[in-house]
């Protein structure tokens, strides 16, 4: 995530410390860009850093010597989509064919586990298909299994 201000050599060698909701970064949570004296790069990937990992809306607030603390309101939402996790399992259907009795759910998760509900994450195309095999579910209702007869199929 990066914050730009207008172009200041001076404050950027004056910044002192970022804060976000509250919370102090760390050094190696964000870097000051001295180059080009304009943005600060705030790093959720570090490993001391959940404040940035958990979506939110809060401010940062940079810290400069000799400077007004600047608050930049900011939301942060879950990442790119890293998992699918199957919080649902579908159940099956009263005869063959039949659609499952209950759907499954799938949910999103980033690379911090949090849900990707908003966001550009929030959703994504998802097609399941068997990996092998008839395409049957892998399950018997027990008032078939002497006829031989499956239950549900995917």
């Amino acid at each position: 995530m990066e914050i730009t201000f207008a172009a200041d050599a001076d404050f950027a060698g004056k910044i002192t410390g970022v804060s976000f909701n509250g919370h102090d970064l760390a050094a190696g949570q964000y870097t000051v860009d001295t180059t080009n004296n304009n943005k600060v790069t705030l790093h959720p990937s570090s490993d001391a850093n959940t404040y940035l990992r958990t979506p939110a809306a809060a401010n940062v607030v940079i810290h400069a010597t000799g400077y007004v603390d600047s608050t930049v309101p900011q939301t942060i939402t879950a990442g790119t989509v890293a998992a699918l996790v199957v919080t649902t399992q579908p159940a099956p259907g009263a005869e063959t064919g039949d659609a499952f009795a209950t759907q499954p759910v799938i949910t999103l998760k980033d690379q911090y586990g949090n849900v990707c509900g908003d966001g550009p994450s929030a959703s994504a195309s998802v097609t399941a298909s068997a990996l092998a095999g008839n395409g049957y579910v892998d399950y018997w209702r027990n008032r078939d299994q002497s006829r031989g007869k499956r239950c549900g199929n995917v």
